[in-house]
């Protein structure tokens, strides 16, 4: 097979790192891989250090008829000039070019994987016949999604659940200390949690954090106040992070699936979330603990008894490893991939 993956957005965020993780899967299966961007990015980069090729063609965000359908033609003409077989698309505004792409004459065979619940809109709804017809399948990164998908009118004999997987974390130490990963932003609640836990936290309770964002500079001011708090700045090597904590937190109200939480589970470290729908299919009473929405000061308290009760850490940290092998390694993720894309061909 030939498989073409395109995105529109030039940074790399969890929807880029699961195409990552698809392509390589793909390549070292003996399959040819090609990416088509939407513009010139920190993507781009990461791609070529893959060793998989790339090619630019922009999609505009913008309604202008004109610069629609030139990127319309032009992938037209590359999908065919390349022979390609399959396209995956992993949001709306490629994903309708694509469509265009094939109206026009690519003889291709389109996916979809579905990562957030706010591609849709109320506008959408009169174009679902059109995306119904022209998608060859939908693939739902959880039972949750499909079941939103279903209720916006996506044929449900179209899609197919397939879990997210990422590669294993490697870590052999466990410090007793709470962690978040991730973007440092006010939807993610990290900083809230800090705030309302901080006379908790200077009393001995230890936060890892690491990662980047608008709320970078609050966090680095409350790391000055107390040695408890740890920030490691930005960083890529998952195992250095999860090496520095034995409970991850995110206590975030927004979320669907990140790839952190099944990072986690892969190293071994149970997780604490807030009780939001999505997460319900994923987080379990073997694998971490759900704590009712918006209680900041219960999740910290939650995280300190966990800290305090080896036995019932050791407990969670077996049960995530086992759910990471159960549903979320990148082998189970590419082969029901690979079995969706020999059965729309």
């Amino acid at each position: 097979m030939k498989i073409c993956h395109i995105i529109a957005y030039p940074g790399i965020g969890g929807s880029e790192n699961y195409a990552l993780y698809l392509a390589d899967a793909a390549k070292k299966d003996g399959h040819e891989v090609l990416f088509i961007l939407g513009e010139k990015g920190p993507l781009e980069l990461e791609i070529e250090k893959h060793g998989i090729e790339s090619r630019i063609i922009p999609m505009s965000t913008s309604f202008n008829p004109f610069m629609v359908i030139g990127s319309v033609f032009k992938l037209k003409n590359c999908l065919s000039e390349e022979g390609i077989d399959i396209v995956h698309t992993h949001m709306l505004r490629e994903h309708s070019v694509v469509i265009g792409a094939k109206l026009l004459g690519a003889k291709v065979k389109i996916i979809r994987s579905f990562h957030r619940l706010d591609n849709f809109d109320w506008k959408m709804k009169p174009l679902m016949w059109l995306y119904n017809w022209q998608t060859d399948s939908f693939i739902a990164t959880s039972d949750y999604i499909r079941s939103f998908m279903i209720a916006f009118g996506i044929k449900k004999g179209i899609i197919t659940t397939i879990y997210n997987g990422v590669p294993s974390v490697e870590t052999k130490n466990h410090e007793k200390t709470l962690g978040f990963i991730g973007r440092l932003a006010p939807e993610k609640g990290i900083c809230k949690f800090i705030r309302e836990n901080l006379d908790e936290i200077k009393n001995g309770m230890k936060v890892v954090i690491a990662g980047d964002g608008p709320d970078r500079a609050e966090i680095i001011a409350y790391a000055k106040q107390t040695n408890n708090i740890s920030y490691l700045g930005q960083i890529s090597n998952r195992s250095l992070f999860f090496s520095e904590v034995s409970v991850l937190v995110l206590p975030s109200e927004t979320e669907v699936l990140p790839l952190v939480i099944l990072e986690a589970f892969s190293a071994g470290v149970p997780v604490l979330v807030f009780e939001i729908e999505p997460l319900k299919e994923t987080i379990t009473k073997d694998n971490g603990i759900l704590v009712a929405i918006d209680d900041y000061r219960g999740m910290a308290k939650v995280g300190r008894e966990l800290l305090a009760k080896g036995s019932i850490l050791a407990r969670l940290s077996k049960g995530a490893q086992n759910s990471y092998q159960s549903n979320y390694t990148i082998d189970k993720m590419w082969n029901s991939t690979k079995e969706l894309y020999e059965k729309v061909l």
